[in-house]
């Protein structure tokens, strides 16, 4: 026989006998799934593959999509330490580690006074998790806490320290009909449609705060003046990039462009970047050309950096934002940017501490700072912007 055919029989015979067995491990696995993740150990296998191998690595996104299949067809709820929910969504399975959001509580209310005494209002924006408030979303029997019931927490308690808030659970996460709708199947942040509404809802409150009329129901942020784009399938998000295509399949992709003249300028770190339309300035469509596996098509929406400011010397809002964020307010400072004259954006995760980002607070010298986190921000160090300690830290009694 031919050596090039007994290579290739060889090749057969190793491949159908390594899906063989990643099918036997997977229907085994069904009865005793529950107990399997407490341990971890199997679970891991795919998880450890997918973290460990390079991209590079030949057909290693061939497994993780058959991982995925088989795990779909026999049944499984949990693929790579990710979680089918109830309709269809990908997510975590969440689980509090035990930890309290108090050190978060204090350290942002002793930012909020900090920047009061600057002369400065601050506002906190609680975004919701992909979550719902009500119960249904988790399959019956899996232990869970919910993320977002803690945030309202947070957010009340901050609230009654005498910080400013502004609640976008209840608009967006309250039911699991509301999540389905207003978030990614397969990726952990919102929908480009949910973060517009957000976005509307916040210049709002500024428009309140600041009383900006040029904020109050702006037509900039009437859906009806966008454009809506989408890429059929072009979206394989953060948690379907672990399972795979065939585990819950990918999710369509939109992005809106304004149907009205934009000139605005991105800048990082004081350094120009992109100045044009906002299809140019703002969003940065260079993500959509990347494999599938490899394609962060979120990231249009914005990068996360440590400082990043838009400037629009058309917006008919002379108001100047300064915004602390993580990833999921990346859309809505972008859509803000349209009717805004200046807003920065500062990201904790990227800067050396909660100092730097009082720092670019004095050195911008907005009319408002607004912070934009969602509940995974309650357990960050790199969110806990004063420490306790600091000479600025309120302290558990503080009001």
């Amino acid at each position: 026989m031919d050596a090039r055919w007994t290579i290739c029989l060889g090749r057969s015979i190793l491949a159908c006998t390594f899906l063989l067995v990643v099918f036997g491990m997977g229907v085994w696995l069904v009865p005793v799934e529950r107990k399997v993740i407490k341990s971890k150990r199997i679970q891991a296998i795919p998880a450890t593959l997918h973290e460990k191998l390079p991209d590079e690595f030949p057909h290693k996104y061939l497994f993780i999509d058959f991982n995925g299949g088989v795990c779909r067809a026999i049944g499984r709820r949990m693929c790579n330490s990710r979680l089918l929910y109830n309709g269809g969504l990908l997510g975590f399975m969440y689980e509090c580690d035990g930890s309290s959001p108090a050190p978060f509580i204090e350290s942002t209310a002793s930012f909020a006074s900090r920047v009061r005494e600057l002369g400065l209002p601050f506002l906190y924006v609680q975004i919701p998790a992909k979550f719902a408030l009500e119960e249904g979303q988790m399959p019956t029997g899996w232990p869970h806490y919910n993320p977002n019931a803690e945030a309202l927490q947070v957010e009340a308690e901050l609230a009654e320290r005498g910080v400013g808030t502004l609640d976008l659970v209840r608009a967006f996460a309250a039911t699991k009909e509301d999540v389905e709708r207003n978030f990614y199947k397969t990726d952990h942040h919102w929908q480009g449609r949910a973060a517009f509404a957000a976005a509307r809802r916040v210049a709002c409150e500024i428009a309140d705060i600041l009383d900006e009329p040029a904020l109050r129901d702006p037509p900039e942020l009437d859906i009806g003046n966008w454009t809506r784009h989408m890429r059929k399938g072009a979206f394989l998000g953060s948690h379907g990039r672990r399972t795979g295509r065939f585990f819950v399949g990918t999710d369509d992709f939109e992005y809106f462009v304004p149907k009205f003249e934009t000139k605005i300028r991105r800048s990082m770190s004081g350094k120009l970047r992109a100045k044009g339309p906002y299809k140019e300035s703002v969003l940065e469509m260079h993500f959509l050309s990347r494999p599938l596996h490899d394609r962060n098509a979120y990231g249009v929406y914005g990068t996360d950096r440590n400082e990043v400011a838009y400037f629009n010397k058309t917006a008919k809002a002379r108001v100047k934002v300064l915004v602390v964020k993580d990833s999921f307010a990346n859309p809505v400072v972008g859509f803000l940017s349209t009717v805004c004259r200046e807003i920065v954006k500062v990201d904790p995760r990227r800067c050396t501490s909660g100092e730097e980002i009082f720092q670019l607070v004095a050195k911008h010298r907005p009319d408002i700072v607004v912070m934009l986190v969602n509940p995974t921000a309650l357990r960050n160090e790199k969110f806990i912007l004063i420490p306790k300690g600091h000479a600025s830290f309120s302290g558990t009694n503080s009001r």
